[in-house]
């Protein structure tokens, strides 16, 4: 009696075509996106996540530098901090002021520390700190970009004397990628 016929186990050849393209597009995708992290990682470029950078000013008697998000993501915790020093420490309020529409791209969840007074000049929003012990104020703002912005702002954060001249003053712009 003659032997049945075997069953091949193996997919037939039409499944395994559209198989064998979906593993290479995912596997191409999967190397470009660790590439690209890892790119992001290494160099300056802001490919994934948020990229920060600082700028500094130097005014009369003291140095303002900004920290702030160079590129970041709509909902994305996004670095804004503010140091002002001054060498020998500060004899009175330091006024500090930020644009407003600026401000308006965030979701704030708090400036620490608390301004002892805040009000408009301007365009922009003016905080009044007392005069930190030490020669050194360093202000963060606790903040992530707005969900629904789309795209960046130009900024500037300025020290102000007590008739709302600007003594030093700080500019960047915050691209936000979609």
């Amino acid at each position: 009696m003659p032997a049945p016929p075997r069953r091949s186990t193996l997919p037939e050849q039409k499944d395994v075509r559209p198989r064998r393209i979906g593993y290479a597009i995912t596997t191409t995708l999967l190397t470009a996106f660790i590439g690209l992290t890892l790119l992001d990682g290494v160099t300056e470029l802001a490919l994934i996540g948020v990229d920060s950078a600082t700028t500094t000013v130097q005014g009369p008697d003291f140095e303002l530098a900004v920290t702030y998000g160079e590129v970041s993501r709509p909902a994305l915790a996004t670095p804004f901090d503010i140091r002002v020093r001054r060498p020998g420490g500060f004899d009175g309020p330091v006024r500090i002021a930020v644009d407003q529409a600026y401000l308006r791209m965030w979701d704030e969840n708090g400036l620490v520390p608390a301004p002892a007074e805040e009000g408009l000049v301007g365009d922009r929003v003016v905080w009044e700190f007392d005069p930190p012990s030490g020669d050194t104020l360093f202000v963060s703002y606790d903040a992530r970009i707005e969900p629904a912005v789309q795209e960046g702002r130009h900024g500037s954060v300025a020290v102000l004397d007590e008739d709302d001249a600007v003594l030093a003053e700080v500019e960047f712009t915050t691209r936000v990628m979609p």
